[in-house]
């Protein structure tokens, strides 16, 4: 029976894991091909041999941040790719930048406001078990090593290793993807119990841009009171942006009665709820 329950478990958990992935459509999907479809990966236009631990093929890796941390976090978290698309980061830091110039006179909060990502760009905690945990103190655990220099891994900081729980958190020197990294682990390495983005825990003002192919469309939310919980109150400006110019829709105060145009406005704030995962309580009180 003590058998059979530990199967329904992980069954269990294999669903959930399953259902969260779906979720993640507004940062891009989980698709995976084996390694033996995949092409030899790029890194910074140096090849890297087929034999390295990789789920896909690897896009050139920045072994530094771009310029705009705000405009290259969006574009990650819209895009959903490992690499932040350089058509996208260039849209959102034009539109970002014109939204301000244009506004921020009478709107100031928009110049106090910017996109944030629900964990830390670039970061990735491992949970490693024991025969792991010692590998690496050895520097004898090679696929990790392998890894970690295809995504140019800054640091890797080892304070946890000796812990009950072993683990240790990775920095990359470029802005990559988190879910995106926790996959090319995860399905790399016999050595970890988990690997899971670093996620910020609390809410807090944001802003939250929507692509589509028309126009863009800006969600600024300046909120306060109880933030860890999801902040209680909050106030938003709405903007539409093509490439004729900038719209400003209106302003709300959830206190008052809701505009016609906030079923548009929230799809941008509930997809960005789809990105707090099971370890964040980053999620934006909708109603």
């Amino acid at each position: 029976m003590l058998h059979k329950r530990r199967q329904a478990q992980r069954f269990r958990a294999a669903v959930f894991l399953a259902s969260l992935f779906l979720m993640l459509s507004a940062c891009g999907g989980d698709e995976r091909r084996s390694d033996s479809d995949a092409p030899t990966p790029t890194v910074t236009g140096t090849p890297v041999p087929t034999d390295s631990p990789s789920v896909a093929a690897t896009p050139l890796i920045p072994d530094a941040p771009r310029e705009n941390g705000e405009a290259e976090a969006a574009a990650l978290c819209a895009s959903g790719e490992l690499v932040a698309p350089e058509a996208l980061y260039e849209t959102f830091k034009n539109d970002f930048a014109a939204i301000r110039a244009e506004f921020a006179g009478s709107i100031p909060a928009v110049n106090e406001i910017g996109f944030a990502p629900p964990w830390v760009v670039g970061q990735l905690i491992l949970g490693v078990t024991e025969l792991g945990a010692e590998a690496i103190r050895n520097g004898e655990a090679h696929g990790l090593d392998s890894l970690n220099s295809i995504y140019h891994l800054a640091h890797m900081d080892m304070t946890n290793l000796d812990s009950f729980s072993p683990r240790v958190l990775l920095t990359f020197k470029g802005r990559l993807h988190p879910l995106r990294l926790t996959e090319i682990y995860r399905s790399s390495l016999d050595i970890l119990r988990y690997a899971q983005p670093n996620w910020f825990v609390g809410d807090s003002s944001k802003a939250y841009p929507r692509v589509s192919a028309e126009e863009r469309r800006y969600l600024f939310r300046q909120a306060w009171g109880d933030c860890p919980a999801g902040c209680i109150y909050s106030r938003f400006w709405y903007f539409r942006v093509t490439d004729a110019g900038i719209e400003y829709v209106g302003t709300w105060d959830r206190t008052d009665p809701e505009p016609p145009w906030w079923p548009e406005a929230r799809v941008a704030m509930e997809q960005y709820c789809m990105l707090g995962g099971p370890h964040s309580s980053t999620v934006p009180r909708l109603n």
